[in-house]
């Protein structure tokens, strides 16, 4: 009777080291794919060395995988696994956190540099707008610049109640468009507005800004030769 009470207390712990084992095994591969993750994030390693890295976390995955589902396996072994399995799982961790934190550093020192470009919402000193509310569902001409065209067109449909919105064909004769016609609105970059102003001393008496729109684009000024620093476009390799 004793033998049986035995018996059944080894398999319940058994079963319990296998339910931790199963776990340990589940927390293995979460950190298996946070390490792989980073380390093709990053594509700074050859890829013969990142091979044989993955091969080998993939081979230590299968092989733990394994000894944990074997029913024949003993408690010792059932130990030494778990014991295998946490001392990777903390270094994967580690290791992906680290390799994280370099893929930061990169990216903020070589990576794509943005840029906001500032539009001005111009009217005559004398119109009766004075603000982006007051302007909803009006007739407004917009000026392009270098910008992308879609992304200020957004920006100003998010500003703007139901604006209708039309494409200005020259940009020096809608500035002075606005200084002949109260009713008429402007959407312009700020660099012209205050090219304008520079070369027309009363310009800026004349009209009046009652409200900006900004749009965030990648600073060609920064960027050096398209971009080549890029590292998740253009990787370098460390050997």
């Amino acid at each position: 009777m004793k033998d049986k009470k035995k018996i059944k207390k080894k398999k319940y712990i058994k079963k319990g080291f296998r339910i931790f084992n199963i776990i340990i095994w589940c927390l293995l591969l979460v950190a298996s794919i946070f390490l792989t993750y980073n380390t093709f994030r990053i594509n700074i390693i050859p890829t013969k060395y990142l091979v044989l890295c993955e091969s080998v976390i993939f081979i230590l995955y299968i092989v733990t995988g394994l000894i944990t589902v074997l029913k024949k396996s003993g408690f010792i072994i059932f130990i030494i696994t778990d014991l295998i399995m946490i001392l990777l799982i903390g270094t994967y961790f580690y290791a992906g956190s680290k390799i994280n934190l370099l893929y930061n550093f990169l990216e903020n020192s070589f990576g794509i540099k943005y840029k906001t470009n500032i539009y001005d919402v111009v009217v005559k000193t004398d119109s009766d707008y004075d603000s982006l509310e007051s302007i909803a569902e009006q007739k407004i001409f917009y000026y392009i610049d270098d910008d992308d065209e879609e992304l200020l067109l957004k920006k100003i449909n998010e500003s703007i109640k139901k604006p209708k919105l039309v494409l200005g064909e020259n940009i020096n004769d809608s500035l002075s468009k606005v200084t002949e016609d109260k009713n008429y609105i402007l959407i312009v970059n700020s660099g012209n507005y205050d090219a304008m102003v520079g070369i027309d001393e009363e310009y800026e008496k004349k009209t009046k800004i009652i409200g900006t729109i900004e749009i965030k684009i990648e600073d060609e000024t920064i960027k050096k030769e398209e971009n080549t620093n890029n590292i998740t476009d253009n990787p370098f390799i460390v050997y």
